[in-house]
């Protein structure tokens, strides 16, 4: 998944992510960053996953935090994680001091009719907001993720741009408030500019967000029902347990293994590379993995930051 560039109309505003100094000229700080995950849900403890390691070049660390229930746009996190919660930025600097972390809200887990009701109305859209500015700044984070998967009629996009919008606005009168610098805004979208025909407001997209980052994942054919997404730990793992042979193909930029009638297609240290160079050889800002956890002791994040330079 790769970060793409994001005009924004005010002068000075921050753009994307190297070296994430706080400035005003966006391409001197491009460089790859990285989600972490965790198992956030509305319904059970949240395990936030923290490394033993964190690579010195990665640039931003999004924690998956799932939306508040059905009718409810206000966030809070669970009493019993807490001060886990509370510490996760402070923790990751300790191993990473540069290292930028969001809130990201949403997910492929959450129910997108959610987004469709809190998005529709501006009292719940201002709640929503309010709460997420709240929760980010008491908990330390650099900015805050919007992962709505998807917005699927002309209303709901709309709805989206108002959405994103206001949250700009109420980000830029926060940070005057309390004098700190404004929280950083982006989303997770669709990996194209339309989905399947209904387009993205990509005038409020551009002028509200410092970035966005690309869903390009998660691909598979008409015949599989279910994703069936095995972690590359695993994966060598199976290679090595089952002498299975392991091959890249570059016309599909793709890795895959098998052994009998086993068959697993994946992302490698070749493919990576690939990716990441097509992505840095078109201009785009950095690149957007989902997720960290599933590395092997961080060999593709590795592969990745070397080829794109880093």
């Amino acid at each position: 998944m790769e970060n793409v560039k994001v005009e924004k109309s005010k002068p000075g505003s921050i753009k994307c992510c190297h070296k994430f100094d706080i400035v005003p000229k966006f391409t001197d700080y491009i460089k790859p960053n990285c989600s972490l995950c965790s198992s956030i849900k509305p319904d059970s403890s949240v395990q936030i996953w923290l490394p033993k390691t964190l690579p010195f070049f990665l640039t931003l660390l999004f924690l998956l935090q799932l939306h508040s229930s059905a009718g409810q746009n206000a966030f809070s996190s669970r009493r019993e994680t807490e001060a886990r919660f509370s510490t996760f930025t402070r923790t990751v600097q300790q191993k990473n001091p540069s290292v930028k972390t969001l809130l990201s809200i949403g997910g492929g887990d959450a129910n997108a009719t959610y987004f469709d009701g809190m998005a529709s109305q501006a009292v719940s859209r201002k709640s929503f907001i309010d709460s997420s500015i709240r929760l980010a700044r008491s908990n330390n984070f650099h900015g805050l993720d919007l992962d709505w998967e998807y917005p699927s009629n002309a209303t709901q996009m709309t709805n989206f741009g108002l959405l994103l919008a206001e949250w700009r606005v109420a980000v830029a009168k926060e940070s005057r408030r309390s004098r700190n610098t404004p929280l950083l805004l982006s989303a997770a979208v669709f990996r194209s500019s339309d989905y399947y025909t209904i387009n993205y407001p990509i005038s409020a997209v551009s002028k509200s967000l410092d970035w966005i980052n690309v869903m390009a994942y998660d691909f598979y054919g008409a015949a599989i029902s279910k994703e069936g997404d095995i972690g590359y730990a695993q994966i060598n793992n199976f290679i090595a347990q089952n002498g299975a042979r392991a091959l890249y193909n570059s016309s599909f930029v793709s890795n895959f293994c098998y052994s009998g009638t086993t068959w697993i297609g994946y992302d490698d240290k070749e493919s990576i590379s690939a990716k990441v160079i097509y992505a840095k050889n078109r201009g785009l800002l950095g690149y957007f993995a989902w997720h960290a956890g599933v590395d092997d002791k961080w060999a593709l994040s590795r592969q990745a930051a070397s080829a794109w330079g880093a």
